[in-house]
């Protein structure tokens, strides 16, 4: 669908070049997750707090670092800076950028083992907040895809159907809207209209407990659903099928002051699970050490996975592997990429 492009390049101007325009930082007008309109159904929630990402001088920082090198690289009309990307992003939606607050994404997870995800296709969707009014949002939609869309009502809120795939868009109201497949998007109509339960159980529970980062997410990890063979062959691991024993997986990406972290926790049945699965994920942190020692700007690698930067802790039947670096840090990182740093 139309709605689909317009989220993406939402999404990358906001949550993925990451920079206010008025230079303003703190994560000020951040958005909180639309977890009160997620269908029951959804066993797998993620957020990305588009506002907060926006106005957080430390991403911006680090995303203009990026945009500038990956500019002078040559790669087309590339932006340089945040300023460009956020004006692209709003001529090719014709929508105010800044008006994007924040996307909340939930679905039913298949139980698939697939490295290109589980996400089941015919049940998935997103809860967009925004500024935006519907006449605004469904003119861009169909001004940028060529897509008039289908106008009906759904539990007395407005609901509209591309024409050129099977996708929908449900009027949520005050900036509020959800889009994605028919049944993932009436259900969350349902929520709101309060004829349906919103979810709740353990992978809210999981999410609600999350760090209070620009992304959050919370997931099942259905029977088999790990790609095992994949990590045997890969050598860092001593034993993938500890992997099947994780139940639930959650985490976020943080910031604070110029520390750029990421955290994340796997749920499983009980302690001395969580004990073997710490201490297969502590060997592969070490595999990884050894691996990079000695290779061009293993310095600047080895600084991903070092032993200050990068944790692995067990609490009961959770194991949490955190890692953090400096803005610094991954600037180092995106030079060496492309070619500009010196490597030891």
């Amino acid at each position: 669908m139309a709605l689909t492009v317009l989220m993406v390049a939402a999404l990358v101007a906001g949550a993925g070049c990451t920079g206010a325009l008025d230079g303003s930082s703190g994560g000020a007008g951040s958005a909180d997750p639309a977890t009160d309109a997620v269908p029951e159904n959804a066993n797998a929630i993620a957020f990305v707090d588009v506002a907060g990402g926006m106005s957080d001088d430390t991403l911006r920082g680090v995303a203009n670092h990026y945009l500038s090198l990956q500019a002078e690289s040559g790669f087309g009309e590339s932006p340089s800076t945040v300023e460009e990307a956020v004006a692209q992003m709003e001529n090719g939606t014709e929508l105010d950028v800044s008006g994007l607050e924040g996307l909340t994404m939930f679905s039913h997870n298949t139980g698939e083992a697939r490295l290109e995800g589980p996400v089941n296709g015919e049940y998935s969707a997103v809860i967009v907040q925004s500024s935006w009014s519907e006449s605004e949002l469904v003119s861009a939609i169909e001004s940028n895809a060529n897509d008039e869309l289908e106008e009906s009502t759904y539990a007395g809120a407005t609901i509209y159907q591309s024409n050129t795939d099977d996708s929908y868009l449900g009027v949520l109201g005050d900036g509020r809207f959800v889009a994605g497949t028919e049944s993932a998007v009436t259900d969350a109509l349902d929520v709101e209209a309060g004829n349906a339960d919103a979810a709740s159980g353990d992978v809210v529970s999981a999410f609600e407990d999350t760090e209070d980062g620009y992304v959050r997410f919370a997931s099942t990890v259905e029977e088999g659903q790990v790609p095992t063979e994949q990590l045997d062959q890969s050598g860092a691991v001593s034993n993938a099928n500890i992997f099947n024993e994780v139940t639930l997986l959650s985490g976020a990406h943080y910031v604070d002051g110029d520390q750029i972290g990421i955290e994340m926790t796997m749920a499983t049945g009980d302690s001395d699970t969580a004990l073997n699965l710490r201490d297969v994920l502590q060997g592969a942190a070490s595999w990884g050490r050894n691996t990079v020692e000695g290779t061009e700007g293993s310095a600047e690698i080895a600084g991903l996975i070092d032993r200050d930067s990068l944790s692995v802790e067990q609490s009961g039947s959770d194991v949490t592997v955190t890692s953090t670096n400096s803005a610094d840090e991954i600037e180092t990182l995106i030079d060496l990429f492309y070619g500009t740093a010196p490597t030891a």
